[in-house]
């Protein structure tokens, strides 16, 4: 994958659930980077203090992948523009296969999350060695074993969430 540096208007910068699975960012990070950056530079966002955001451009629109966090510091200080990392010469399936692994380093899914997730790669056309290849290398038959979880019914997925239902990795 090539990246390229560059300054980027906040304005221009688009979210998607395909790049952020998680209902929601943590409210808390967010005030963790705005408290480092007030500490850094005297306001909410330091860019100084915080490595660039990661973009996809698709063609269509300017995508983040990597930095919801960061991104929506910069909107709620104002920021005009931002440092970024942008790739440009991917497809949708590079685009998503890498936010997942960059949410997945930030903070681990959950079991059901994970679920969703590989469970839409395999609809996209993914196959399980290649969906093994673009995240982690786990064994195939470990993707379609948690992709299952995506067909439970409601009370079963509220069992596994709850943890009355375990699930071993």
């Amino acid at each position: 994958m090539n990246w390229s540096s560059a300054s980027i208007a906040v304005a221009d910068v688009r979210t998607d659930q395909r790049f952020q699975r998680r209902a929601q960012v943590d409210p808390e990070r967010v005030k963790d980077l705005e408290a480092s950056g007030i500490r850094c530079c005297g306001s909410g966002f330091c860019p100084h203090r915080y490595e660039p955001v990661e973009l996809w451009d698709s063609g269509d629109g300017i995508f983040v992948v990597a930095g919801h966090h960061r991104l929506l510091l910069a909107q709620r200080a104002a920021v005009l523009s931002i440092e970024a990392r942008v790739a440009r010469d991917a497809d949708l399936r590079w685009a998503i296969a890498y936010a997942t692994r960059s949410n997945a380093r930030t903070k681990p899914y959950d079991p059901l999350e994970e679920a969703v997730i590989y469970r839409e790669m395999i609809d996209a056309g993914m196959t399980l060695a290649r969906i093994s290849e673009e995240l982690d290398g786990r064994p195939p038959g470990y993707y379609d074993r948690r992709a299952t979880l995506a067909y439970l019914c409601p009370q079963l997925q509220s069992a596994v969430e709850l943890r009355e239902i375990l699930v071993e990795y």
